[in-house]
């Protein structure tokens, strides 16, 4: 429908259109991919729609849940605003049964959050430039609690896009663990 669709795929092939977005309080544009909750539903993020607009009228995005057989809830809508719209990435469930995510957009230079499945939502760190920025590819769990991901932004100049590694807890507390130098281990 333009506006994007969540589908499931049958093992003979067949393809199953669960809900097609409409762009508006339900979102529009979702992306990334789906996760799991160990409810047995998927959760997602969409860069559009959602219950706030900006002065285009457009939609800042969304975080969704969805059943199986297609029944949506829309649990939280980023505002216009500070930068918030527009998240990008997947979600992962923590051992302590909260979604992370990130937004690139969020606070100007980024943000890690958490959101429980009744919509509560909750900014762990906000990116300063200082220590990276435009978070967009996921984060992951590791055995020991802690969420590692990555920026595509070096901390100094915000023309350097040379990106960090990082890692944070549940609770917030962050760490800057490798900073990219372009020509000697990669960028982006």
């Amino acid at each position: 429908n333009g506006k994007g669709t969540v589908f499931k795929l049958g093992a003979n092939g067949s393809l199953f259109s669960l809900y097609s977005f409409t762009n508006g309080n339900d979102g529009g544009g979702p992306r990334d991919g789906l996760a799991l909750g160990s409810d047995g539903n998927f959760y997602g993020m969409t860069t559009g729609g959602g219950t706030y607009t900006n002065q285009y009228g457009q939609g800042q995005g969304t975080v969704f849940q969805i059943s199986s057989n297609g029944a949506l809830n829309t649990l939280y809508s980023f505002p216009d605003g500070g930068g918030d719209q527009y998240p990008a990435g997947r979600l992962v469930q923590g051992a302590d049964g909260y979604f992370y995510g990130e937004n690139p957009n969020g606070g100007g230079d980024g943000t890690v959050f958490k959101i429980g499945t009744n919509g509560a939502m909750t900014t762990l760190h906000t990116f300063n430039g200082t220590d990276g920025y435009w978070p967009r590819c996921g984060l992951v769990q590791a055995g020991n609690g802690y969420l590692y991901g990555t920026t595509t932004g070096w901390p100094g100049s915000r023309g350097d896009r040379n990106g960090t590694i990082f890692r944070i807890s549940t609770n917030g507390s962050f760490t800057t663990l490798h900073n990219f130098t372009f020509f000697t281990d990669g960028y982006y």
